[in-house]
């Protein structure tokens, strides 16, 4: 599941899941499941292809759903506020 904290340490990092592993606390290391780095860097790209217009109505409603899925609430709410084009959808 993707929690807002989950997402600052992300940020945090700019992505760099090297400098995460390699700098961060053990503790904080455990919060993140195998897939999901992956899974919030996956998640970025959609959002900028979605912001730029570049994705199918299609796509851009399987993506909204794939979030309602993966992420808690306050985890949606953070990621979808990076959304710029989401009242049309």
């Amino acid at each position: 599941m993707i929690t807002t904290e989950k997402i600052k340490l992300f940020d945090n990092y700019k992505g760099d899941i090297d400098g995460f592993t390699r700098r961060e606390q053990k503790s904080k290391l455990n919060l993140f499941e195998a897939h999901e780095w992956a899974l919030l860097d996956s998640f970025y790209q959609d959002i900028e292809l979605l912001n730029k217009r570049l994705v199918s109505k299609y796509y851009a409603v399987s993506f909204l759903a794939e979030l309602r899925k993966k992420c808690d609430q306050d985890g949606l709410a953070m990621l979808t506020d990076r959304i710029n084009c989401l009242t049309e959808f």
